[in-house]
């Protein structure tokens, strides 16, 4: 049950914004360990039946500690990206006529439901919130401007501590050369995979009389050395811990430096700064779709140090800015005219402005990790739906190779519905980042038959949208 009032007649006093899945991705609720259940409201002063459901939100004004009456919460924001429906995060107030809020009262906010399962030891997790003394005419609830918001260090951040340890993690490099030094790492994890402090000692499988001794971390590295090449099996004795499920890692010793490395990482991840961590922006699509609740760095920082990886990128949606313009290449050609096969037609989104330079900086303050041995890559997410008929999620993680002075590098929105994918190639060759500066991999959201596209072809060769864009794009 969803009560919504439209933007236009958005006269709420208060409103509050929590992190909650976003509509297209509902059907993931269920199973994120990230977000608050969908919001069920009720009218107030009314019989509700999802008192007891997960999801059920009710609002209470308080004076002295004493129930005043129930306060009407319903939805006021409407999804930018979509007319008509309502972002399902941003909750509003309503007083009565006759009802007023004086000052020392107390609103008081429940939620009966699931919370994220995420530790907050890496992204603190803070209810937003916004108030306004008046709903007057000449200043709608649309315009930010009317609002006076909370900043973060005002609002008490809400504590979601780990579970108990369910896994040890073994991290270690894949090649290494026999008689040098390198790190072994050690990480407890409860079983949504946070951080999970503990005191205990552990004997290391695989390495002659190695010793870890856990005081309370949840993280241990020490430095070891392999004598003997080959393959080598690295895992944990736990003293008969048997709730505690061991990932042991697997590597191989080399006698000389090898001619080629292995590495492990991650190059799509998405985080609230794909929305610039905007407040109350009324959009789902950017970032991480959920209320923009997560950073860059803290999310890079969880590929370093937790999960051992070698090198990661953040790849945001490249959503379209207010004021967006072509780079200089891509500005003169045709298939990126108005009216090119290649033209966006979407309007910017209000409040974005800056992301992708934001998104840069972030990342490349990452860069190097906890030990400089972590890279970081810029890079971006491009969306666009191919047919008419066929709506696959076909989707590009564009990967940089080196980052930009300015970080300013090239931006091809991937908001337009049914661009043929050739387009992201053609406008990085055009804004010279040919295969030297940039990769560009399918991004594979369903398993399916029809999305498995690591040609950019689509359906053996037969290009989706005609011939006619295959002569305006180009060979590639």
């Amino acid at each position: 049950l969803w009560l919504y009032v439209p933007t236009d007649d958005d006269r709420s006093l208060i409103q509050l914004e929590v992190p909650v899945i976003g509509k297209e991705l509902a059907e993931e609720s269920t199973r994120s360990a990230t977000t608050l259940n969908p919001p069920l409201l009720c009218r107030a002063h009314q019989p509700c039946a999802h008192t007891l459901d997960a999801g059920y939100w009710r609002a209470e004004q308080r004076r002295k500690g004493v129930l005043v009456t129930e306060l009407q919460l319903a939805l006021s924001r409407t999804d930018q990206a979509e007319a008509g429906v309502p972002v399902r995060n941003i909750l509003g107030i309503w007083l009565q006529p006759e009802q007023q809020l004086l000052t020392g009262d107390t609103v008081r906010f429940q939620y009966h439901g699931h919370v994220p399962a995420r530790a907050t030891t890496w992204t603190p997790l803070r209810a937003r919130l916004r108030w306004r003394s008046a709903a007057l005419d000449d200043c709608p609830g649309g315009d930010r401007s009317c609002w006076n918001e909370l900043q973060d260090d005002e609002v008490q951040g809400l504590s979601i501590l780990p579970e108990a340890p369910s896994f040890a993690k073994v991290i270690a490099p894949m090649d290494v050369v026999t008689g040098t030094p390198f790190e072994l790492q050690v990480v407890m994890l409860d079983r949504y995979h946070n951080p999970s402090p503990l005191t205990e000692q552990m004997q290391v499988e695989g390495i002659a009389e190695s010793v870890l001794n856990f005081d309370n971390q949840a993280i241990l590295r020490t430095p070891v050395t392999l004598s003997t090449s080959g393959p080598h099996r690295l895992s944990l004795s736990l003293n008969g811990r048997e709730e505690i499920k061991v990932v042991p890692q697997w590597l191989v010793a080399h006698e000389t430096e090898p001619s080629h490395g292995r590495w492990v990482g991650d190059v799509h991840l998405h985080t609230g700064d794909g929305g610039a961590q905007r407040k109350f922006l009324g959009m789902f699509r950017a970032g991480d779709h959920a209320g923009l609740f997560t950073s860059i760095q803290d999310s890079l920082r969880y590929l370093d140090e937790v999960a051992g990886h070698d090198f990661g990128a953040v790849s945001e949606h490249a959503m379209r800015e207010d004021g967006f313009v072509l780079p200089a290449g891509p500005d003169i050609d045709p298939v990126f005219q108005p009216g090119g096969v290649c033209a966006g037609a979407v309007e910017g989104v209000a409040h974005l402005d800056g992301w992708w330079p934001l998104a840069q900086r972030a990342s490349q303050k990452a860069d190097g990790g906890h030990d400089g041995g972590f890279t970081v890559f810029p890079a971006f997410e491009w969306q666009s739906h191919h047919s008419l008929l066929d709506r696959t999620l076909a989707h590009r993680v564009v990967l940089f190779r080196e980052f930009d002075p300015d970080h300013n590098l090239p931006l091809l929105p991937g908001d337009v519905p049914e661009l043929n994918p050739r387009c992201i190639l053609r406008f990085l060759d055009q804004a010279s980042y040919g295969p030297e500066r940039v990769l560009v991999l399918p991004h594979m959201q369903a398993a399916v038959d029809g999305n498995i596209d690591w040609t950019l072809t689509y359906t053996d060769g037969v290009n989706p949208l005609g011939g006619g864009c295959i002569e305006q794009l180009g060979p590639r």
